[in-house]
């Protein structure tokens, strides 16, 4: 261990590197600030500016105006993460050391808790690790964090093997050693674990602190380096070598063996390998990357793959099949649902084979709809529902697409089938599902529940129920009993006493106020909605409609965010309920029906990621009114096992085809041809005007703000291809000219998800206008519509007026974004020309507008052929089509 050599200014050094961060750094900075420990007398800042092209600089020259005893601020030219840090140490005055990430945080109290838990154990250790939370795109506990489930701890890396740490900035490390030790400048991922690893292999134990919290985020945007690294070669091939190699090294000069713990960390990396799907465009490599994989998994033993917590069955057989070079799925032993190779147990098939999506109450009959799936054979299985514990019943399996699990090269190694059923249950008490593999002894199979199960997993004494019946699990077994008034309120004070147990309050007063508002509801509740920031679309027209019947029948609501610019228009047409807050809460539980456009998870829940506490209390129909026409197949986001939509609305022959004999696993009792409720407000009012609206991307959206629901800046964007294309297009000289000579204005519409980026466009010849505008309007005074893959070239259309469609990155866009190609083709079926260059798109806009943009008739027949209905009453036929929903 380093010995204390001199006396330190500070106790702590906060070294943070910092590129392209400003949205991040202030938060990262400040958390630092405010720590309990005392800032201005214990702790050092050393921010690093690597040539970031951002703001950050005057972020950083704020704070060391502030503190210009307590902050270095460092400046140089991009030289990677690492050179940023090694920069950082030349200027280390504190006794404890934490290379924080930029766009992270710190518990206030961490830096209290680590220095006390040093200065305790200060010659035994040089680092201490603490346990990682995620936060913005996802959150909980890191998955390593099972390391710190027998507590603050020092560590000894011989007896405790899988208790890895590899995250640098996660941890404090002593100063004096880092005299020593330097990152790599050469490694271009996973730098930190390498760094880190290699400490703590050489001192042979370190400190793991379970009260010391760091905040991880994970950017909804995807713009950082470990998110985007997949798409890298350098990753697949040097990353190996380098890191791998290294550790390997160390650990041999070491122990002259290849510890187990670092076994564990290069299969904690491999595991991650096995899952991700190399892109298309680096197979040329793959044969190499192949053979690099099983090199290491050769050096690895079978216990260390086996060992890996978070890693599925599926991916273990793959581990081992790579390893040994053959199909092993035959020598697997088989005993009472669970596998074992070579006498190491591999994974217990019944435990994650059937997963219930949906469960559903309809007077004397249950709804149930899930998923099987299996490492082994599913042709080898047979599966049966089992009625009161004797009444077996055959499944009827189909195979789906959706939940199928690849391996890095795309093929399938675990295939799902779903299953669907309505169950008569007027004399039925237990449900439970069973499998049989070959000849073997049935198995009884684990019941995991999905959001739309109704049921929970987590949480004891969870029920579900309708007037007349009440479902409950117990041991893997679906109870059916009769319910009454008394034993409902018994269940219900059983559930509460389960939650207080686990200091759950606010779900006890938010169900305790529904079965209140329960006791006075005399009309059914009706939410509709469309963005959270804005009403423009089938949600606001439909709304406006529903008002018009006066039903006295219905309540309905429109749910709009307090602060949106359209709140005050809405309360003008009916009632209105601000979005994210205790009214709208209780609202959303008492709601028969929840309408939209929008089909994101903040529609169908009010609670996030508390919504397991009231999921049973969602008995609400789901209504989908669509943004746009469905041209592509967006199956994998809508599909029953996700959404279980009870209405479904199209405009169209072929989009109702799509989505009946598509893997929506939908029929014509959900989905139904009525048009888009905003057609019937459309007016054709032309003007000399063009618009360019292209749809978004999602590698390109900024983060989402968890309160808001809308997007931030994202600083990325503006180096795009995305954003260079339609920069320039907008400020094309001889566009620009046509135009002028022609009379006519330009509109450039900013998609919602891009709506902060709007800055980063200019133009003199063009109106930027961000994504919450009327579109209404625009499709009525353009005479020219451009877009890309967008949905709003239908409304267009729908007025009988040209399209161009351009599409420069069309290869990336499906290969990136939330859909893939579906029945329509732009080529055969579009309203216009495509053009797939920019030049194209210059020559087709300019020769549209010297032709007085005039439809051909070509691309009049197609739209005249698509269209289920022309007329003004699509709000009618949805709103008529809602009300004979049951």
């Amino acid at each position: 261990m380093a010995k204390e050599k001199q006396q330190y200014k500070y106790k702590f050094s906060v070294i943070i590197p910092i590129y392209n961060v400003e949205n991040y750094l202030r938060e990262t900075i400040e958390s630092v600030v405010n720590q309990t420990i005392g800032f201005k007398e214990n702790v050092q800042m050393i921010l690093v500016n690597d040539g970031s092209p951002d703001n950050s600089e005057a972020i950083c020259l704020e704070y060391k105006e502030k503190y210009p005893d307590n902050i270095i601020y460092v400046k140089q030219e991009n030289a990677g993460v690492s050179a940023a840090r090694n920069t950082g140490m030349e200027y280390i005055e504190g006794k404890y050391t934490n290379f924080l990430d930029a766009d992270d945080t710190w518990d206030l109290n961490a830096f209290k808790k680590v220095y006390n838990y040093f200065e305790q154990h200060y010659h035994e250790i040089n680092v201490i690790g603490c346990r990682i939370e995620y936060f913005e795109a996802r959150q909980g506990f890191h998955i390593l964090d099972f390391t710190f489930d027998k507590g603050t701890r020092i560590v000894d890396i011989q007896k405790e093997h899988d208790a890895i740490h590899i995250h640098n900035a996660t941890c404090f490390l002593k100063s004096d050693i880092l005299k020593e030790n330097k990152f790599n400048t050469k490694l271009e991922y996973a730098e930190d674990s390498v760094f880190l690893t290699n400490i703590i292999i050489n001192d042979g134990k370190y400190g793991l602190m379970a009260e010391a919290i760091y905040h991880y985020r994970i950017r909804s945007n995807q713009s950082s380096a470990v998110q985007n690294k997949k798409s890298n070669r350098s990753w697949y091939i040097h990353t190996m070598e380098d890191n791998y190699g290294y550790l390997i090294e160390q650990s041999k000069k070491k122990y002259s063996q290849i510890i187990p713990y670092v076994q564990y960390v290069i299969m904690y990396d491999i595991q991650f390998r096995l899952k991700e799907e190399m892109p298309r465009e680096l197979f040329d490599i793959k044969e190499t990357y192949l053979s690099k994989l099983k090199q290491l998994l050769n050096l690895i033993d079978d216990e260390i793959i086996l060992e890996q917590q978070r890693l599925y069955g599926e991916y273990k057989i793959l581990a081992l099949n790579l390893k040994y070079g053959r199909d092993i799925r035959e020598e697997l032993q088989y005993d009472n649902g669970k596998l074992y190779f070579n006498k190491l147990f591999v994974t217990n098939t019944s435990k994650r084979a059937l997963r219930l999506d949906v469960m559903e109450l309809h007077g004397q009959n249950l709804i149930l709809g899930g998923r099987f799936s299996s490492v082994l054979d599913f042709s080898q299985y047979q599966v049966w529902m089992e009625q009161n514990s004797k009444e077996k019943k055959s499944l009827s399996l189909f195979e789906i697409p959706h939940g199928i699990k690849k391996d890095m090269l795309g093929n399938v190694i675990k295939k799902m089938y779903g299953f669907k059923l309505c169950v008569p249950i007027h004399d039925v008490q237990n449900i439970q599902f069973l499998m049989q593999y070959k000849t073997h002894t049935p198995k009884k199979l684990t019941i995991n529940f999905g959001k739309k199960a109704k049921l929970n997993n987590l949480i004891p004494n969870s029920y579900y129920n309708n007037e007349v019946y009440t479902i409950t699990a117990k041991n893997n077994v679906l109870n059916i009993h009769k319910n009454t008034k008394i034993n409902h309120v018994k269940r219900e004070l059983k559930y509460w006493k389960s939650l207080l147990r686990r200091g759950h309050l606010k779900p006890i007063w938010y169900r305790l106020c529904y079965f209140l508002q329960r006791l006075t509801k005399r009309k059914q509740v009706w939410l509709v909605s469309d963005r959270t920031m804005v009403a423009n679309d089938n949600g606001m027209h439909l709304f406006k409609y529903i008002c018009a019947q006066n039903n006295k029948e219905i309540k309905p609501y429109f749910v709009i965010d307090r602060h949106s610019p359209d709140y005050q228009k809405m309360k003008k047409i009916g009632s209105v309920l601000p979005h994210n807050t205790f009214r709208y809460r209780i609202k959303f539980l008492m709601a028969d029906k929840i309408i939209s456009s929008q089909a994101d998870d903040w529609v169908y829940n009010a609670f996030n990621d508390e919504e397991t506490y009231y999921r049973d209390l969602y008995k609400y129909q789901l209504i989908f009114l669509q943004h746009g026409i469905i041209k592509d197949d967006l199956s994998r986001w809508l599909q029953y096992y996700n959404k279980n939509l009870k209405m479904f609305v199209t405009s169209a022959e072929r989009e109702y085809n799509s989505i009946i004999q598509g893997n929506y696993y939908y029929d014509d009792t959900v989905v139904k041809i009525t048009g888009l409720p905003r057609y019937d407000n459309l007016e054709n009012k032309p003007e000399k005007m063009i618009a360019i609206m292209p749809t978004w991307r999602k590698s390109l959206a900024g983060s989402i703000n968890a309160v808001k629901g809308t997007r931030e800046y994202n600083p990325q964007f503006k180096k795009s291809e995305y954003a260079r294309f339609y920069n320039r297009l907008i400020n094309d000289e001889k566009l620009i000219e046509t135009m002028k000579q022609k009379g006519y204005r330009g509109i450039f519409v900013v998609h919602p998800s891009h709506v902060e980026n709007r800055i980063d466009f200019k133009s003199d010849m063009f109106e930027i206008v961000n994504g919450f505008a009327d579109y209404q309007e625009i499709f009525g005074k353009a005479s020219l519509l451009v877009s890309d893959y967008s949905s709003v070239p239908f409304d267009f259309a729908y007025l009988r007026k040209p399209v161009i469609y351009t599409q420069f990155d069309k290869k990336e866009f499906f290969s990136g974004h939330l859909y893939e190609e579906g029945y329509f083709s732009y080529d055969e079926d579009g309203f216009g020309p495509v053009c797939y260059n920019y030049e194209d798109t210059v020559n087709e806009m300019i020769k549209t507008i010297e032709n007085d943009c005039k439809l051909k008739d070509t691309y009049l027949k197609r739209i005249n052929d698509f269209y289920q209905y022309n007329d003004r009453n699509n709000c009618q036929r949805v709103y008529e089509e809602i009300l004979k929903l049951k």
